[in-house]
């Protein structure tokens, strides 16, 4: 499956909840579709949110495009930063290691995500629980180092539990040359 084939099926309707590299992606436009895709499911109201991490990340690199909206979820980006310890501790990474710091940024992101979405007004019940309401990511290292098999995915969702961070949310995993993308389910 890829963008471009979603952007022709007029039933498909989903929100997200984007990282940094889906939005400098969306602005570069270099996958495959994303650009078109946004667009549209844009025009059907608001699609796309990021988190505050997300929102400082990208900021700094110049404006983003008004199809992206803040999470107005404090209490969501204190849990997940609150959790990120743990989680490394769960996958055998020392907190002040470098690889713990390149995945700070996308493990907050990723563990507010499922809060945020399951609390944001603008998502309807019904996407959340039908599972049209995902995390999209093109950090093939984030989704292999943490998601990519039910193992991992376990690990991650006992973490989430412990933290009261709601669940893990869905993850669509961008492939950048192609725009195709793998759905990881939490479950």
């Amino acid at each position: 499956m890829n963008f471009a084939s979603l952007c022709d099926d007029p039933l498909h309707d989903c929100y997200y909840s984007v990282d940094s590299n889906m939005i400098i992606s969306y602005v570069a436009d270099d996958i495959p579709g994303w650009r078109a895709y946004v667009n549209k499911l844009s025009q059907k109201g608001k699609r796309f949110f990021m988190t505050s991490v997300v929102h400082d990340e990208v900021i700094r690199g110049g404006p983003i495009p008004p199809v992206f909206h803040l999470f107005e979820d404090k209490e969501g980006g204190i849990r997940s930063k609150l959790a990120i310890p743990r989680l490394l501790d769960a996958f055998g990474i020392l907190a002040d290691t470098g690889c713990a710091k390149k995945f700070a940024n996308g493990l907050q992101w990723l563990l507010q995500s499922g809060f945020s979405i399951s609390g944001c007004v603008d998502i309807p019940e019904v996407s959340i629980l039908s599972g049209n309401a995902l995390a999209v990511t093109a950090n093939a290292k984030l989704v292999r180092r943490f998601l990519y098999t039910s193992d991992k995915r376990a690990v991650f969702e006992r973490v989430v539990d412990e933290r009261a961070l709601e669940h893990l949310v869905d993850v669509r995993a961008v492939v950048k040359s192609s725009g195709a993308f793998v759905d990881r389910s939490a479950f």
